[in-house]
């Protein structure tokens, strides 16, 4: 089984163009934004950014103009992680094999382990750095 992981210190993350890519495969478009804070958090724009834009702060949703939609509709319905939880999704291997380096986010050198079929595991993260372990028993 392939499992995805970072390998340096910062934290797990897509790039834009990664998250474009694994949206293309799940049939959902991308479009790329910095926010404008500057009228305060509630008040927040979306500035459209290109997709290669591997800056910090760029967030990425399923529609090309997120300020048509309520803070929480957008966040709930169309936000489209940089962060996705599930490790072993084919789709995110798939992302990570063909975009290799440009997969990566801001701070974040992601690599892909493969570990044997049913091997019940969790990744266990130091300051960012991630590693996969194997599950095991312990008392007291």
């Amino acid at each position: 089984m392939k499992v995805v992981i970072n390998k340096c210190f910062g934290g797990f993350s897509l790039s834009p163009a990664a998250v474009a890519r694994l949206a293309e495969l799940e049939g959902r478009e991308c479009h790329a934004f910095k926010q404008d804070l500057s009228k305060g958090f509630h008040n927040t724009t979306h500035i459209p950014v290109p997709l290669d834009c591997n800056e910090m702060m760029v967030v990425c949703f399923d529609v090309p103009n997120p300020d048509d939609f309520s803070e929480k509709e957008l966040w709930d319905k169309h936000h489209l992680t940089n962060r996705p939880s599930d490790r072993t999704c084919e789709n995110l291997v798939k992302v990570v094999e063909e975009l290799g380096d440009d997969a990566n986010g801001q701070c974040a050198k992601l690599r892909i382990v493969e570990i044997p079929w049913g091997v019940n595991f969790e990744i266990n993260e130091y300051d960012g750095m991630e590693s996969i372990h194997e599950v095991h028993r312990s008392w007291g």
